[in-house]
């Protein structure tokens, strides 16, 4: 029992006594943030930053609809830490341009609000001496945008997830670090498509400096059920179109990426991902560029 206590702790809201108001969880500061599929892949640790960012999106041209083309998102996202176990999370908030080769089907190129997604995370799992932290949360996936950009589907997705990192092989050149998502998409209304998310990086701490973070990205989605539009393809968490007869289709993306940390308060991401399988959906190629701005 003394050991499951030194796991989750006493209570959700137990903590360190050293720590400021609100500050991040800086016991596990050798984790490198996650660089690709930023807005269904989290962090499991309870962090306090604001995260602007930045993503490049090539259409395939296998896609019948559209035709090839490109999305670009600018947003941010902001996270605040209650406690080292308890945070609130704001996933995605931001503007989004669809511009398709093809724009018919009311695509155009103007720059629209994105949906707006929030939501709690408890980091149940807090091991220092093993260097392994697990989360749960929620997301609540809010169509707040145009119809214009695709944003306005359907009423409501609910987002549970679980998120988990751990540290190992460490040697005086390095070590790695593991940190992987899962997390079910379940819209409230017929109109919204629904999928199941595996994400998972492998990074390497390039000589312990806590500073370079090559990376190898992972991220598979399964649709479990379409939706009601006109569409046969969708965009995952990009644009939920409510494609219909998608179920049981898959995107599976992989890629590179980094990140560079010029100080544990300031940090820069790159990923880069290509789709090998079900690249006549909304995704050939994607890069995400983000900075990491910590408390």
């Amino acid at each position: 029992m003394d050991n499951f206590r030194n796991y989750i702790g006493n209570g959700p809201f137990s903590g360190s006594h050293h720590r400021k108001p609100f500050e991040s969880d800086h016991a596990f500061d050798n984790f490198a943030s996650p660089t690709t599929n930023i807005f269904l892949f989290e962090d499991p640790r309870a962090l306090t930053e604001i995260r602007p960012l930045y993503i490049f999106q090539t259409i395939p041209g296998k896609n019948s609809t559209l035709q090839g083309g490109n999305v670009n998102y600018l947003g941010t996202q902001a996270r605040v830490a209650i406690t080292e176990r308890i945070s609130l999370v704001i996933n995605k908030f931001g503007w989004i341009s669809l511009n398709p080769t093809d724009k018919q089907d009311g695509f155009n190129g103007d720059l629209s609000f994105s949906e707006f997604w929030l939501g709690p995370k408890w980091t149940f799992l807090r091991d220092e001496q093993h260097n392994l932290v697990a989360a749960g949360g929620l997301i609540f996936e809010i169509p707040t945008g145009p119809q214009r950009a695709f944003q306005n589907t359907g009423n409501l997705s609910l987002t549970p997830y679980a998120s988990v990192a751990y540290s190992f092989g460490r040697s005086s050149y390095g070590a790695f670090d593991v940190m992987s998502n899962l997390n079910w998409n379940i819209s409230t209304s017929n109109a919204r498509s629904n999928f199941l998310n595996l994400s998972a990086q492998l990074d390497y701490d390039v000589l312990n400096w806590h500073r370079f973070y090559p990376m190898f990205n992972f991220n598979w989605n399964i649709y479990t059920k379409g939706g009601q539009s006109n569409f046969n393809f969708d965009g995952v968490d990009l644009v939920n179109f409510g494609g219909t007869s998608i179920g049981g289709k898959s995107v599976l993306t992989l890629g590179p990426g980094f990140r560079y940390k010029w100080s544990e308060r300031i940090q820069t991401g790159l990923g880069l991902d290509w789709a090998v399988v079900g690249n006549n959906f909304l995704e050939d190629f994607r890069m995400t560029l983000d900075t990491c701005i910590r408390y």
